[in-house]
């Protein structure tokens, strides 16, 4: 049985400049055929599982408009401050390959912090219908969105090992886009 959340081409063809068929659209294009097999939320059975030792990871819930924006964050156990990333997921939202991305920042010196952008409507990971997904990711709407950034902000300033003067973002899918328009 094939588990594998229904392709749209249409809506992977959106998230590419429109090109000429060339050597550089070739590889472009093989490229975006290695996105296309691998789309969809990673299996807990394959998925890298950074160990949490040497670090402080752990669960909370930000209290922003709508309910309790779900977070988690990792950061390297020994005592200081440590520049802060925050990782925005992908149109799935907060799921274990986001989690082990904060792991894997906070062993090499960060606080890293990820959150459930669509937790709103559900956990997306659950879901094997791409459209579905689609369109409950793109009803997220940016003001909405930009709240729940400035609430995490505001929360990861209390924290005692974050130093949130040294603040970088990162984003993945969708998010890619939303790292992109708080950068101009």
């Amino acid at each position: 049985m094939n588990s594998r959340p229904e392709f749209d081409q249409q809506h992977f063809d959106s998230l590419y400049p429109k090109m000429k068929f060339s050597r550089r659209g070739f590889i472009a294009s093989s490229l975006a055929a290695g996105f296309a097999v691998s789309a969809g939320p990673l299996m807990a059975q394959t998925a890298i599982k950074t160990p949490a030792d040497g670090l402080e990871v752990g669960d909370a819930l930000i209290p922003v408009v709508g309910g309790n924006l779900p977070v988690y964050f990792a950061a390297p156990k020994k005592p200081g401050k440590y520049p802060v990333v925050i990782v925005n997921p992908e149109i799935w939202g907060l799921h274990e390959h986001q989690k082990d991305l904060c792991r894997r920042l906070a062993k090499v010196g960060y606080y890293a912090i990820s959150l459930d952008s669509y937790f709103r409507s559900g956990q997306l990971w659950k879901l094997t219908d791409i459209k579905q997904v689609l369109a409950v990711a793109n009803s997220l709407e940016d003001e909405v969105m930009l709240a729940d950034l400035d609430a995490l902000v505001n929360w990861v300033e209390l924290q005692p090992k974050a130093n949130s003067k040294k603040l970088g973002l990162t984003g993945m899918c969708r998010s890619g886009r939303t790292v992109r328009g708080t950068a101009s």
